[in-house]
């Protein structure tokens, strides 16, 4: 992302290195040490004739005009409002921009399209907008196109997603051209924390009502989409006149003039892409993928932890997993190292609490009750449960998790609990979790930046409680933190959540899913992201 984005590190176990240089920062320049001849030809002594200086031409770097890019992932709409998943917020990033952006490392909100914010309480926040930014149809954005986002274009246009992120907004007032002061129906502490993402991207009113199809392919980003084939590919053009590439961000127009994004639904294929160099980069390199291609000299490859956390789900509600001791006993049986290196190679860094690290209120330090595999602490807790001599429990999974879960069923066996596993699609783990008759689940669940992205996996309203988790107490912690300004007080509301989950064990947190994404060696300017939703504003692939 750009400087006025977050500008990301990117983890490795526990050391985060920084990678590509954001925006509005000048890469790092390296300058190579002089060769012998070089420097025997500066090192005349007294009475000796100096070499004569021999100057070589320097030629000046050319780029590709073009720049093919491969995800895994199919797009299917071009509207920010109306989709939140990885590849559309990839894509959204090239043509819009938010109000603020967000650094997954310091877990900052840094300033985009609004140069200065204030909450002035929990659900009322003031924004100063930068000037002079206009848009790919050459409108300058004003505090109406935030209105217009925030408010308006969601009454006419919007759908059940569009409503569902908006519908804490209750109005804009425009201040004046370049102010607003957005009001929310009730406190949201994350508000701020929230609005990096893409769905928040600001629209111009003028274009959505002379075109209510195509005005809301506007924005104000580096490049204009020109041709969106659902399920296929997204072109798009240089916006010459986007802020991007003044002086308050890239401080310098990007060479490549087209990019072109590809749905490429294959692994491998994406990998001899990748190594043929028809495709510059990919963020979507599979595991088995990764390891071929670490070798090869001609690529640059990262890998690091994504916000995606691998979990086991316990039913609270019905059956044996109600028990407390019981839920202990799974938790120290289960080695999650072994999980880690079946499932990701072993590339997943470990999880202890159901936080991610980039995540606002992160905290696992839990001391002596910090979760590792023992197994004769699991035995101990078994021997204090309703069911002494073990039980039968069954998990349900999509086809993803199985083989992991039959790694959890050999583990659980150590302690006489015997796994039965179940297999089902998405729309068949919904119907599960409605009509509670599982007893365990295994699966993921993306994370965002923001403190309260667990309050649905606690509310007893919530479809994603598939714990099926009552703890009334917590759901009221959770709401004082929404509604706290006061940072200190809301980090400690937050700590002891995480503290209490980990005592309840409704969730076991496993590790943060391996992040594998690659380029050419030669291509500059990506900022892969650990959220999978890398920047391609300002990529660029010399020719020499």
């Amino acid at each position: 992302m750009k400087n006025l984005k977050r500008t990301l590190a990117l983890v490795l176990a526990l050391v985060m290195c920084l990678g590509l240089a954001a925006c509005g920062e000048k890469p790092v320049q390296t300058t190579a040490a002089p060769t012998q001849q070089s420097q025997q030809a500066t090192q005349a002594t007294q009475g000796e004739t100096t070499p004569e200086k021999t100057t070589e031409a320097v030629v000046p770097k050319t780029y590709k005009k073009k720049i093919v890019l491969g995800e895994a992932n199919p797009m299917t709409v071009f509207d920010p409002q109306a989709i939140m998943d990885n590849i559309h917020c990839t894509l959204h990033k090239l043509t819009f921009n938010q109000l603020i952006g967000y650094d997954f490392e310091t877990r900052e909100i840094l300033p985009e399209l609004a140069l200065e914010w204030k909450a002035e309480d929990a659900s009322t926040y003031w924004f100063k907008l930068r000037q002079g930014v206009k848009f790919s149809n050459g409108e300058e954005m004003t505090a109406d196109d935030v209105k217009y986002t925030f408010v308006d274009r969601v009454e006419v246009t919007g759908g059940a997603g569009q409503k569902a992120v908006f519908a804490n907004v209750d109005s804009v007032d425009v201040i004046n051209d370049y102010e607003v002061r957005i009001h929310l129906k009730k406190a949201d502490s994350d508000f701020l924390n929230r609005m990096y993402i893409t769905n928040f991207s600001i629209i111009n009113r003028e274009a959505c009502e002379a075109d209510p199809d195509k005005g809301g392919e506007i924005g104000t980003g580096g490049w204009i989409l020109t041709e969106f084939v659902a399920s296929d590919h997204a072109s798009f053009k240089r916006f010459d006149d986007s802020w991007v590439w003044g002086p308050d961000c890239y401080g310098e127009m990007n060479p490549t003039e087209e990019i072109e994004v590809k749905y490429m639904a294959e692994g491998p294929s994406r990998a001899a892409a990748l190594q043929a160099g028809t495709i510059a980069a990919t963020s979507t390199i599979k595991i088995a993928d990764y390891e071929v291609l670490e070798d090869d000299d001609n690529l640059k490859l990262e890998r690091f932890p994504a916000e995606v956390l691998d979990y086991l789900i316990l039913n609270c509600k019905n059956g044996p997993c109600t028990d407390k001791n019981l839920r202990l006993a799974i938790a120290y049986a289960c080695n999650i190292d072994e999980i880690n290196q079946l499932m990701q190679g072993g590339m997943g860094v470990r999880a202890y609490t159901l936080w991610s690290k980039g995540q606002y209120g992160y905290f696992d330090d839990f001391g002596d009750k910090k979760l590792e595999n023992n197994i004769d602490k699991a035995k101990e807790y078994l021997a204090q449960s309703a069911y002494p001599n073990g039980c039968d429990i069954t998990i349900y999974v999509t086809s993803g998790f199985k083989s992991g879960a039959e790694l959890i069923q050999a583990q659980l066996k150590k302690i006489g609990i015997n796994l039965k596993i179940e297999e089902t699609d998405k729309a068949g783990m919904t119907t599960v979790v409605e009509e509670g008759v599982h007893d365990a689940i295994y699966m993921s669940i993306t994370l965002q930046s923001i403190g309260d992205r667990f309050h649905f996996v606690c509310n007893t309203k919530s479809a994603t409680n598939r714990a099926l988790y009552e703890n009334p107490e917590m759901l009221a912690k959770f709401d004082a933190a929404m509604a706290e300004v006061d940072d200190a007080k809301r980090l400690d509301l937050y700590k002891q959540i995480q503290i209490e989950l980990n005592e309840e064990k409704p969730y076991i947190p496993f590790f943060y899913e391996a992040l594998c994404v690659g380029a050419h060696k030669d291509v500059e300017g990506i900022q892969w992201s650990v959220d999978n939703k890398p920047d391609y504003t300002n990529i660029r692939w010399p020719e020499n």
